[in-house]
């Protein structure tokens, strides 16, 4: 049986996680240390190459449609980019 890889791609808009993701465990702050053994498992994967981060701007964050309460305007707008309609 063979194996096949994906790589999953993460597009995030926040600076900072993108910065605390790709930073060794030990350039972690003592405000992020706790993050250290939470995320060790998502960082193994970015360093295998298992998961790429990707910077998208704020305007363009697909996700927020589930974790925001937007104005019917920007709702539309994101559900344009998920649906295309």
């Amino acid at each position: 049986a063979s194996c096949i890889f994906v790589v999953i791609e993460s597009r995030e808009d926040n600076e900072g996680a993108l910065r605390l993701a790709n930073s060794p465990p030990e350039k972690v702050t003592p405000q992020s240390k706790h993050f250290v053994i939470k995320y060790h498992w998502f960082r193994e994967k970015l360093q295998e190459y298992l998961i790429s981060m990707k910077h998208v701007t704020t305007t363009m964050q697909k996700a927020d449609i589930f974790t925001k309460g937007l104005s019917k305007a920007e709702f539309a707008a994101k559900r344009f980019l998920l649906t295309g309609w």
